[in-house]
């Protein structure tokens, strides 16, 4: 990965776990999409055949685009049983920010908290 994007990757996951940028869902399934003054970021998971491997396997893609909508790089990670060690730490770093921007436009961590009360209410 270029240093350029791991560097945009690193701060987008921090920003992100702080709740500093407002991410949503587009129209494609497990894809979010956040706009900046410069710009607008992709960040999508999806399942893809690799031969030799039992089942599809995740792949995480971040793309960025310019202002006018043109996409200008992205970087994308497939995990499978063969790649190497610098290869997982970026397909680690691509699957925190999926999750971490899923969970936080699906509201999973209110929706927890809600069922905790709920249940501690019951006691």
């Amino acid at each position: 990965m270029h240093p350029k994007n791991e560097a945009l990757l690193d701060r987008l996951t921090e920003v992100t776990a702080q709740n500093g940028i407002t991410w949503n869902e587009t129209s494609l399934a497990d894809q979010f999409v956040v706009s900046l003054g410069s710009g607008t970021i992709f960040i999508t998971r999806k399942h893809v055949s690799i031969l030799g491997e039992v089942s599809p396997c995740p792949q995480y893609t971040l793309s960025i685009a310019d202002v006018n909508g043109n996409e200008v790089d992205s970087v994308s990670v497939t995990f499978s049983s063969k790649i190497a060690t610098a290869t997982k730490i970026e397909f680690g770093k691509l699957k925190r920010l999926f999750n971490l921007v899923s969970r936080n436009v699906r509201h999973v961590d209110q929706t927890i908290d809600a069922l905790l009360s709920d249940l501690n209410e019951n006691k």
